[in-house]
């Protein structure tokens, strides 16, 4: 067994710590459907559903991602998972700006409530961690492509030079 690279490490680190996100936000999302909130009532002004069913499909996705992150093979299609779900979350809160709907204020269902944290403070949060999670797994994707050309070349000039 080879010890993993330096790399690997962080890529691992990445993956672990997007998981520890995802599973606390949907944790988040789901509980906020257990209380007696009027906002969960009220229509998604982007979707036309109810926000109780916005929270609870958004936090069975991050639910899902993150259990595939925890129990999945493929550091690749981990990535691939995190740059999709990401580029949901930038689509979601730019279409709602694009339309001049006001900004979605529970998209992190009682996450304030639960963890004491304020609403402003959320507002801050949450694009930085969307920023973490696009970036993050965006440039891991790239790097891994780079590898994975540099690796096919070698081995192909290797083949090359052994077939002579």
């Amino acid at each position: 067994m080879t010890t993993p690279s330096r790399f690997e490490r962080c890529r691992t680190a990445f993956i672990i710590s997007v998981t520890i996100i995802l599973f606390v936000t949907s944790f988040a999302k789901i509980a906020s459907l257990f209380g007696k909130r009027k906002f969960l009532y009220a229509t998604d002004r982007l979707f036309g559903i109810r926000e109780w069913q916005l929270l609870l499909s958004v936090g069975l996705v991050e639910l899902a991602v993150a259990g595939i992150l925890l129990f999945g093979k493929s550091p690749r299609l981990k990535l691939i998972l995190v740059t999709w779900l990401s580029v949901n979350f930038v689509c979601y809160r730019v279409a709602t700006w694009l339309f001049g709907l006001p900004p979605p204020c529970a998209c992190l269902g009682s996450m304030a409530e639960l963890f004491s944290i304020s609403q402003s403070a959320l507002n801050v949060l949450f694009p930085l961690v969307v920023a973490y999670l696009f970036l993050g797994s965006t440039m891991l994707l790239i790097v891994t492509g780079w590898k994975r050309r540099i690796k096919d070349r070698l081995l192909s000039a290797n083949a090359s030079n052994n077939s002579r």
